[in-house]
């Protein structure tokens, strides 16, 4: 914004710092948090634990999800 009377590029500017100061990684949290961590237990790849209704195929020496039929 070249002239601004309005004062639009303080309100932005002001907005923009908010949102800079208020920045949360959402992961990271959860990393850090043993109990949020334990709501993705279904995502970790623990050996002792199999999912039935998913079948994998061999690829290139490499195990991969089976196409659905």
């Amino acid at each position: 914004i070249v002239d601004d009377k309005l004062g639009i590029c303080e309100t932005l500017e002001k907005e923009m710092q908010f949102l800079v100061d208020t920045y949360q990684d959402e992961w990271a949290t959860v990393v850090a948090n043993p109990e949020l961590r334990k709501r993705f237990n279904d995502f970790n790849n623990d050996p002792d634990s199999k999912e039935d209704g998913i079948q994998f195929v061999s690829v290139r020496e490499q195990k991969r999800p089976a196409k659905w039929p």
